[in-house]
Parts: structure tokens; C-alpha cells; sequence
């Protein structure tokens, strides 16, 4: 019976001697599929998830789509009849062996770190559950799963805050009404994208620009690395080389959130060696800025697509030490 660090007792345990995971899941996470694709790249992977009638967060369909689209052996598929099923089960298979568990972790980051849960072994047959799950599912990738499945459009954490939220939480701002605020927000970012444009100073301790890619001549590996380094099973991520670095400018003690154009709120951190990697916790580079493309297909983003979109920058703006927004521009 396994009740503590379940993500080192049970699964980094069994999978790196597994070919194979079936999973059963009340609920799933593209991140936390994504971790155990990173960790167990030789692993095969089929994930039901039984819970969909609550509905799917968008942010987990494109992840879980984005992961099937460059691993072949990567299939997650969603309950569409019946009776919804809140099952656990893990089923890891090797020619030799198999170890099965049953109990209340789900297929996600809450479940194997976060949430006091219970996996223990059964030697009951689990064959039978598996293909009744299948005929009552259908894979996520299907044409018609838009049809078939309600996608949660935002996340809770990463739900549009009002104007009224973000001036209680940033006393500087001087609230005069809605729309003027609205006004003056546009207004210092329009400044901003001049000056950027015309070459103009920028006070480097209140504004940072990054280029979120560079040419391909510059970046030999740029369809694996940083926005795309999903392509190589890795967490995408924003970094520079130029001044102030990263952790000159951003807290490196703890995290902070960044509003962006449409008054989303992420939260971000500093990672990597010496706090240079920009990374998002509540969401994911590549799907963010692939929204803002428009791009349908999974496929690594180019700085000439960045370009044509007028989106090679972004810039952040330092509201107050540990509060920021960010947009993205051209400057050309």
C-alpha cells in the first residue's frame, strides 16, 4: 500500500521498468503528462479520463494534443457515455511483468504530490475495465471531440481579472474610473511600442524587452529549445542574454503575477541555471503565444511566423516588485 510521494514510489518506481501505462483517471493534467513523458520517454502511454461530462480545461486538451502530436506513443482519450467514471487505476506492463494498482490518486499533479492519496496493488484482472472504458471513450484527437466534449476555456487560476481587482492589488495606480484607467494603460503602451520601434532610451529598471526567439542561423537548435522546447518532451520557456538578465529584473525569490492584453493573470518564476529561464506556472509558452498566432497546427513556431504577426517581442512592465504586464510587439 503506497500513501506517501507517490510520484517516486509508485510511478518513477514501476515505469522505468514498464513498456507500457494504462491509466484509468477521474481527472488528468497535460502538465503533469507531459512531466512523466519527459521523465519516461520510452514509456507508452493510453490515459483514460473519466470525468469529462464536468468538462475538459482547454489548456489540458491543447497540451495533451501538442504531446500526441510529436510522440507516437502518447493516445488520451475521453469518456463520452455512460455512467461518468471517477476510477484510478495504473496498469504498468513489461514482457516479463505487470504491476497493477487501484485507489484515489488521479493522473495528476494534486494526486501523486499534492493531495494525501492511496494507490495499492490488486492481482484482480483489470483487462475487462480497460476495453469497457475504450468502447465508452473516444480519443482526443477525433474530429468531432468539439462536438462530443465542453472545453473549459479558462482555467480558475488563470481567469480574466477585472480593472477593480488589479487596482486593489497595485495601490500606485490612481483610480480615477474604468475608462480612463483603460485610457491610460493603452496609452503608456503605445508610448512604449514607439519608443521601442524608433530605437528611443527605455528605463531598463521599469521596462524589459525580450526577443522571444532569435533567427535560425543564430539558434541552430531553435525547433527544441526555449517557446519550443515541448518538441523535445521539455517545459517551454522565455530567456535572453542581453541586460538586465532576467533575474536582474524580475523577483528571484518568489513568484510573480503578469497581466497581459486581455486581463489574464499568470503567475511566473525564475528557473534554470542562474535564474535565467522565464517560466510560466499556470499555463504554457508555446500554447500561449501559438493562441495569439492563430495557429491550428502542432508544429514549432518560426521568428518568420513571430515577424509576419508583428510579435518578435515581448515587453513587460514592472507595476510594482512582484506585479507586471506584458504584451507583445514588433520593432520594426
Amino acid at each position: 500500500m503506497y500513501y506517501h510521494q507517490l510520484y517516486d514510489n509508485v510511478l518513477s518506481r514501476y515505469a522505468a521498468q514498464a513498456e507500457t501505462l494504462n491509466i484509468i483517471s477521474g481527472y488528468g493534467s497535460g502538465k503533469f503528462l507531459e512531466q512523466v513523458v519527459h521523465d519516461f520517454p520510452h514509456l507508452t502511454i493510453n490515459l483514460f479520463i473519466g470525468m469529462t461530462n464536468q468538462g475538459v480545461p482547454r489548456y489540458d486538451h491543447e497540451k495533451y494534443l501538442q504531446l500526441m502530436a510529436i510522440n507516437e506513443n502518447i493516445v488520451v482519450y475521453y469518456q463520452i457515455e455512460g455512467a461518468p467514471t471517477h476510477m484510478k487505476i495504473y496498469h504498468f506492463i513489461n514482457s516479463e511483468d505487470e504491476i497493477k494498482l487501484i485507489g484515489s490518486a488521479n493522473f495528476s499533479e494534486n494526486g501523486f504530490y499534492h493531495h494525501r492519496e492511496l494507490l495499492t496493488e490488486t492481482q484482480e484482472s483489470l483487462h475487462g475495465l480497460f476495453e469497457a472504458q475504450k468502447v465508452l471513450s473516444i480519443r482526443c484527437d477525433s474530429e468531432n471531440v468539439d462536438e462530443k466534449v465542453a472545453f473549459i476555456e479558462q482555467q480558475e487560476d488563470i481567469a480574466k481579472i477585472s480593472y477593480e481587482e488589479l487596482y486593489h492589488s497595485v495601490p500606485i495606480i490612481s483610480k480615477i474610473n474604468d475608462n480612463e484607467e483603460v485610457y491610460k494603460t493603452n496609452h503608456n503602451q503605445l508610448n512604449l511600442i514607439l519608443k521601442i520601434r524608433n530605437r528611443h532610451f527605455i528605463d531598463s529598471s521599469k521596462v524589459k524587452v525580450i526577443e522571444i526567439m532569435l533567427d535560425e542561423k543564430s539558434d541552430p537548435n531553435w525547433q527544441f529549445s526555449k517557446i519550443n522546447a515541448a518538441f523535445d518532451n521539455k517545459e517551454a520557456y522565455i530567456t535572453t542574454n542581453k541586460r538586465p538578465y532576467l533575474n536582474e529584473f524580475f523577483p528571484t525569490d518568489a513568484t510573480f503575477k503578469v497581466i497581459d492584453e486581455e486581463e489574464r493573470c499568470y503567475q511566473m518564476e525564475l528557473s534554470g541555471q542562474f535564474n535565467r529561464e522565464l517560466r510560466l506556472l499556470n499555463g504554457d509558452w508555446y500554447l500561449l503565444i501559438k493562441e495569439k498566432l492563430g495557429m491550428k497546427e502542432f508544429q514549432p513556431i518560426t521568428r518568420k511566423r513571430l515577424e509576419e504577426n508583428q510579435m518578435e517581442l515581448i515587453v513587460f512592465e514592472k507595476i510594482e516588485e512582484h506585479l507586471f504586464r506584458m504584451f507583445f510587439t514588433s520593432n520594426k
